[in-house]
């Protein structure tokens, strides 16, 4: 039973990563080259976002368009000689194509990227490196983005804590406020109290 139970464990992990990105095409200056395809659930403007922040640390820009005079958008996002980590000996030529993916419940963000080295010297499924391209590709998917979503979580957590913080502040100073005002009032009762029992005492 546990043997069985172990290999049904194996068989679905083994998908798992197998399913986790495939092989694809992307269309880069009108050419499908070869690239690897994968999903996540984060939005796609945070992977973009993530992607960028990404290179930024190597600091490599994000190349922002075509043309001499008019710069002409690009369709994906593109980053020249970047030495990224699992392809480490080599600055390569780096292109992403990210989208949405509708789905019911949460949409999840397609990821498709293409490398080359060189003028379109595109790394393929029998290049040498392949695997290390992969190795990459599953890093980006599962720790680099991560990180970003995580970073991107704290952020947000701690712009809300200084809301709540904010607030608590105010409505303890609300608080000493009108404990103030109570205390003041109370006196006022008391004294004018006593001055309404003054007057009786001496009518009678």
């Amino acid at each position: 039973m546990k043997r069985k139970l172990l290999f049904l464990v194996a068989i679905l992990f083994l998908h798992k990563q197998s399913s986790a990105q495939s092989e694809s095409r992307l269309l880069i200056d009108s050419i499908n080259q070869p690239a690897l395809y994968m999903e996540i659930d984060m939005s796609e403007s945070d992977v973009k976002d993530g992607i960028e922040d990404y290179f930024d640390s190597l600091h490599i820009e994000k190349e922002k368009g075509k043309g001499f005079i008019l710069k002409k958008s690009l369709p994906y996002m593109e980053f020249k000689r970047a030495k990224v980590d699992y392809l480490e000996d080599d600055a390569l030529d780096f292109y992403f194509k990210v989208d949405t993916k509708k789905q019911k419940g949460q949409d999840l963000a397609s990821i498709y990227i293409a490398v080359t080295k060189g003028y379109k010297n595109f790394i393929t499924p029998d290049s040498r490196n392949w695997n290390d391209f992969k190795d990459f590709a599953d890093y980006l998917r599962t720790n680099i983005l991560e990180r970003y979503r995580i970073r991107l979580s704290v952020t947000e957590l701690s712009k809300s804590l200084d809301k709540q913080r904010k607030k608590l502040a105010d409505v303890l100073k609300q608080k000493v406020e009108l404990e103030t005002g109570i205390n003041t009032d109370s006196t006022k009762v008391v004294s004018l109290q006593e001055q309404l029992n003054k007057l009786r005492s001496e009518k009678n």
